[in-house]
Order: C-alpha cells, then sequence, then structure tokens
C-alpha cells in the first residue's frame, strides 16, 4: 500500500538499512531497522495520510512483505482529540477488516506500539490516480472505465458490510501493475457505531465530499457514489469538478453549481453526469453505474467517440432538477476537428466592454494586452495561494499538500521548498520589507519564514480550523489572519497574539490592511473597515455572499470582493459608497487582485483570468492559461506579469505593454 497524503510521523526512517532486490518484485531488509510490536520490521516510508503514515514492512514471523500505518498524534492535539484519534484508526481497521474484495485493500492485523496504534495491511506497489494524474496527465477513458468499474464494486461490497467509505478521492485509488484498489477507510463510518468526530465537522477531502455532506447531513452509501464521480471526472479532465479558494468556497460550489462539461470524458460522460447529481435519489446506484461500465468497455469502439452531450428537446426549457432523472442520455460523437478548435482558443481578449462607474475616469483606456506565457511551474499539488516578494524575482506558492514552494521569476527555476504544514495552504503573504514570508492554511497554524536563507523562525497557533487569509500591515509589524469566525491581529516581532476579533454570524471572513493602516473585514454580509488602533470601526456596504478573496487598491480608496455570485463588488472607502460591480466574470469569482499602480484589476473565475482597466473600468483582456480551475492570481510589483494558479499548475503570463 502506497498513498500520497499529508501528515509527518514520529518514526524515523532505518538509518542502518540495507536491501535487497528480490524476484518478488519487493526489496528486503538485511540490516536491522525499527521493530514494531515485536514482529514488523519497517523498512522505509512510503507515504502520508491526513491521520497517519504508511511505511513497508517486513513481518519477521510469516515471511512477508506488509503495509505498516502509523497513526500520528501530533503534541498540539487536546487530550480529547487525542483520544478521537486514536479511536478513529481502530475504526479504520474494523471497517476494512469486514471487507474481502480484490478492489479493498486487506488488513491483517492491529497492534499498539510506544503508545500509538499501528494497522498491518497488505502491501499494494503502485501510484495513487491523483500522483499519476499529476505527473502524466488525465488519464483514458478506457482506464478510467476500469477504475470506476473496480471501485463500485469495492464501494458495494463496502455498503453491503453496511461500510460508508467517506473518502473516495483519486489520492485513495491504488494502481498497481495488476490490480486497481481503493484504500484508506481511516474515516469510515460503520453503521451502529456512534460518532467519532466533532458536531458539525465534516471529514474527507473538500472537492470529493457530497453536496449532502457539504450541508451537514448524514453520509449515505450514494454519497460514495457522488465522491466516485468526482474522481472519475478528474480521472479523465485533470481538475476537480468543484473548486475554491477555501472549503466552504467549494462547498458553495458544489450546493450551488454544477461541474463544467467533462470534455474528454466519452462515454464515460453518462456515468459522471449520473454520479454527480446533487439529489442522491437521483444518483445512479451501484448496480446501475456498474452495468453502464461494463457496456462501456464491452465496446472499445465507444472509448474513442468524441465528448458526451445531454440531448434535449429541441426549444425545450432546462429541466428542473427535479427532474432530471427523467432525462434520456444520448452518445453524440463531436466532430474532432471542432474539439481541436475548441482547445487551441488559450487566449481570447475582449477589448472595449461594458463602462463602468468610477471616481475618476479621466485617462483613457489602454489598448488591449496581449497575453504571453513566461513560465508554466508544474507544482504536482496546485497552487492554491499565491505571492510575489517586493522586488518580484520569487514567487511563493502554496499547494494542496501543505508545501511552499519559492520559485525564482527570473532564472525560471525553484528556490527550495518549504515543509511544515500538513494541510491545503490558502494565504502566503511577504512583509514589505521582504524579509518575512507567512502562510497558513487549513491546519490554522500561522508559520513565518526568513527570506534571506528560507529558515522557519517562529509559529502563531490561531486555534481556527481553517485560516483563510493573511496580510501585513504596511509597517511590518502586525500580521491580520482571517477564520470563518473571527479575526486574529498578531505582533509579528513576538508572534504573540494582540487582537481577536470576533464576527459573529458574519462568517467566511477575508481581512487586509490598507495603506494607512487601517483594516478591512469583509464577510458574507457586509464590509468594514477598522480604524489603525482598531478601536472604531465603518461599516463600508453589503456583500450578501460568501467572498472568496479581497483586495484593497494601492492608495486606499477602492475595496474589491470577490464572491459566490461572479461577481466582483466593489467600494469606495472615502466617502463610503458602492460602485458598479464588475460582471461577466463567468461563474464563482475565486481571486482579485490590483496591481501596484492601481491601474489595473485582474480576477479569476473556474477557467479564465479578466484583465480589467480601473481608469475606465472596461476588461481589456479575457485569458484562458488552460491549466485546470483557477484559484489565486497575483500581479507581479512591475504590473505586467501575471502570477495564476489552479489546482494543477501554476502559470505565469506577461501582459505586454499597455
Amino acid at each position: 500500500m502506497t498513498g500520497n497524503d499529508g501528515m509527518s510521523g514520529e518514526v524515523n526512517s532505518p538509518q542502518n538499512a540495507v536491501f535487497r532486490a528480490s524476484g518478488d518484485g519487493y526489496r528486503h531488509l538485511v540490516v536491522e531497522g525499527p521493530l514494531i510490536a515485536g514482529q514488523y520490521r519497517l523498512v522505509e516510508e512510503i507515504g502520508r495520510g491526513g491521520f497517519g503514515m504508511v511505511w513497508h514492512a517486513r513481518d519477521q514471523r510469516l515471511d512477508r512483505d506488509v503495509a505498516a500505518k502509523q497513526l500520528f498524534l501530533p503534541m498540539y492535539l487536546t487530550h480529547d482529540q487525542r483520544r478521537e484519534r486514536y479511536h478513529r484508526s481502530m475504526r479504520e481497521a474494523r471497517s476494512a477488516a469486514r471487507l474481502d474484495h480484490p478492489g479493498a485493500v486487506r488488513v491483517y492485523d492491529v497492534v499498539e506500539h510506544d503508545g500509538c496504534p499501528w494497522i498491518i495491511m497488505e502491501l499494494i506497489i503502485g501510484r495513487s490516480l491523483d500522483t499519476i494524474v499529476k505527473t502524466e496527465g488525465p488519464v483514458t477513458p478506457q482506464l478510467a472505465a476500469e477504475i470506476g468499474r473496480t471501485i463500485v464494486q469495492a464501494l458495494r461490497a463496502a455498503h453491503e458490510a453496511r461500510v460508508i467509505h467517506r473518502d473516495v478521492k483519486p489520492a485513495n485509488v491504488l494502481i498497481g501493475e495488476n490490480r486497481i484498489v481503493l484504500t484508506d477507510f481511516g474515516i469510515a463510518m460503520i453503521e451502529g457505531d456512534p460518532s467519532l468526530t466533532e458536531t458539525g465537522l465534516v471529514m474527507g477531502a473538500p472537492a470529493y465530499t457530497s453536496p449532502e455532506r457539504a450541508r451537514g447531513d448524514t453520509a449515505l452509501p450514494a454519497s460514495d457514489l457522488w465522491s466516485l464521480g468526482a474522481t472519475l471526472y478528474y480521472a479523465v479532465e485533470g481538475h476537480r469538478p468543484f473548486t475554491g479558494p477555501n472549503a466552504n468556497a467549494v462547498f458553495h460550489a458544489i450546493l450551488t453549481e454544477d461541474p463544467p462539461p467533462a470534455r474528454h470524458a466519452g462515454p464515460l460522460g453518462v456515468v459522471i453526469e449520473g454520479l454527480l447529481r446533487k439529489d442522491p435519489a437521483e444518483r445512479l446506484t451501484t448496480d446501475q453505474t456498474d452495468d453502464l461500465l461494463a457496456e462501456i468497455l464491452a465496446d472499445p469502439e465507444a472509448l474513442t467517440t468524441g465528448p458526451v452531450v445531454l440531448a434535449e428537446p429541441a426549444g425545450s426549457a432546462p429541466p428542473d432538477s427535479k427532474d432530471r432523472s427523467k432525462r434520456k442520455l444520448a452518445l453524440l460523437g463531436v466532430p474532432a476537428a471542432a474539439l481541436i478548435a475548441a482547445c487551441a482558443m488559450l487566449w481570447s481578449n475582449a477589448a472595449g466592454g461594458t463602462s463602468r462607474s468610477t471616481p475618476s475616469p479621466s485617462k483613457p483606456a489602454p489598448k488591449p494586452a496581449v497575453p504571453q506565457p513566461v513560465d508554466t511551474i508544474p507544482t504536482a499539488d496546485g497552487g492554491s495561494a499565491l505571492a510575489f516578494s517586493p522586488d518580484g524575482g520569487t514567487l511563493a506558492i502554496g499547494g494542496d499538500n501543505g508545501d511552499l514552494r519559492l520559485w525564482n521569476v527570473r532564472t525560471h527555476k525553484l528556490i527550495t521548498r518549504l515543509t511544515g504544514h500538513q494541510y491545503q495552504l490558502f494565504a502566503v503573504a511577504f512583509s514589505p520589507d521582504g524579509k518575512l514570508l507567512a502562510s497558513a492554511g487549513y491546519d490554522g497554524r500561522i508559520l513565518f519564514w526568513r527570506t534571506a536563507d528560507n529558515t522557519r523562525i517562529g509559529e502563531a497557533d490561531t486555534s481556527a480550523s481553517t485560516t483563510t487569509s493573511l496580510s501585513f500591515s504596511p509597517n511590518g509589524k502586525w500580521l491580520a489572519a482571517s477564520s470563518d469566525d473571527e479575526v486574529q491581529v498578531w505582533n509579528v516581532a513576538r508572534q504573540r497574539l494582540v487582537r481577536d476579533i470576533p464576527v459573529g454570524a458574519d462568517r467566511i471572513t477575508k481581512t487586509v490592511f490598507e495603506r494607512d493602516g487601517s483594516l478591512a473585514i469583509a464577510g458574507t454580509s457586509s464590509v468594514r473597515v477598522f480604524s489603525p488602533d482598531l478601536s472604531s470601526q465603518q461599516k463600508i456596504g453589503k456583500t450578501g455572499a460568501a467572498v472568496n478573496s479581497m483586495a484593497v487598491s494601492p492608495d486606499g480608496k477602492i475595496l474589491a470582493c470577490a464572491d459566490a455570485t461572479g461577481r466582483v463588488r466593489l467600494w469606495k472607502t472615502d466617502p463610503p459608497g458602492p460602485l458598479t460591480p464588475l460582471a461577466g466574470s463567468g461563474g464563482v469569482v475565486n481571486a482579485v487582485t490590483f496591481s501596484k499602480d492601481g491601474t489595473l484589476v485582474a480576477t479569476t473565475d473556474n477557467a479564465a483570468v479578466n484583465v480589467w482597466d480601473t481608469r475606465g473600468w472596461q476588461r481589456i483582456a479575457r485569458l484562458s492559461p488552460d491549466i485546470g480551475l483557477l484559484d489565486a492570481v497575483r500581479f507581479d510589483p512591475s504590473g505586467t506579469m501575471l502570477a495564476v494558479g489552479s489546482d494543477h499548475d501554476v502559470r505565469i503570463l506577461r501582459l505586454g505593454a499597455l
């Protein structure tokens, strides 16, 4: 068994290990390594998960290679949290041990060593579907169909045993030489077992969480099937069907939006559409999914046809979601030339556009920018958070696995990779003088890094489940960090909390310091600006939707909020007042940023970047970098380059002379 999840462990790799190749394809330990429970000799770490580490080990009593999963209990957890993690591991073993199916990993034993539980499992040599897609690109419809059929049969066996997996995702699908396996029942729920998670906590990867679970409802067998649909979508398209700058934005998209068409799925589009229906009652069942996949695999020619289109009667109105189960699905081949032409349209510029109200539209609109790709940075785990250093020479990239990469913009080379976070990063920020870098994300912690030698020099524990944004004050003395229910202000030098600002019912907050030291905070209902000493506040306007990103113009006169309605709301700050929102973004707007001189605004929807001229509020370019679902965007200090982050890669674009 192997994997690619992200939790550091407490047992080091064997220091004096020597390995010998053998005919069965495994490497066997010759010199002693750590012995677990008097029986299992550790060989090497082969994977990391949300709740533990997986090791290649040798069962010395039965003389066979196994996978040993160690539950990692971080020291910062409370006693109750550590106990909950311990019991979850035991539940994983009970869940998987009840299954006897070739598509589910086998559990051999459960042991305890030095106070930590270990689960001994079947060792499978292979790579996760997530790793394959990230390193080699989307898989063929043929392989996706084979994967889907194996996993749905394993899920059927699990559901018959009254086990719900609850974490079906590409990282938990292993592809071996002769076998496909669903792994990690670490958060599986056995019917009849009491809940072991905190009230209201949704477990599992957000992007693969079914709509009912995103609402906080109980997991159902149909929930696993929705996750399978999202996994198959990712397999053939190379990106997730729903995205956003944080977990709440992803959940909002899952609940309110339809995914982009699966254009590379071929006949699998029927299966994916049937699995991704929002109503569990309308979703394909395991038997229906298995039958459809069997029919597809039995017809090799079908797997070479064009994308699937859902046929609707001519002139009919879009059906209500309650009637979707009655829709007839048709396989309509799309001419290859048309598909190639569509894929070749990487850039589409929109000169002119609709005029927007503005405080001072005194200068003429510039000529449309001519975008040119400068760098494509294959990060393997996406770029959900971006920040340029003040001198523009370094781009900090935060990814899904918690790593922070520093990219030299001038030499086009990776400087270093900083580790320390355990989950996805949602925010990175350089101090105004460029000497410090702060990062934060799903684990709620803020890590501080010295840029002179890229050394970690401090940590702030916000006690929040997720930190969604970071902003340094203009003098670099303070750092504001937002979570779903509060904004904290930290003393940077001492990494000490100096102010906690609760937001009450105004959840999903973003915050940013203005040029004069004022602090702007945006939530689901309003935007407020606090004075530099935080002693007073002023309401600027109403939002009315989840704010995914927030930016302030360099002169502090305009606030911009990207939200889930597909608009970028704008406000003047002095005197306070709304401006006409920027529209035409094409779905949820995930990110917004100003250029350093304030003349340009860039926004991202799921598929494209829009560039606006603030002097006339005209859209001057719409760029489609074709790197997946876009999560983040940042101007470099010169205002001539954009860094765009997606769930797959990061691309740097040069806008040309404006």
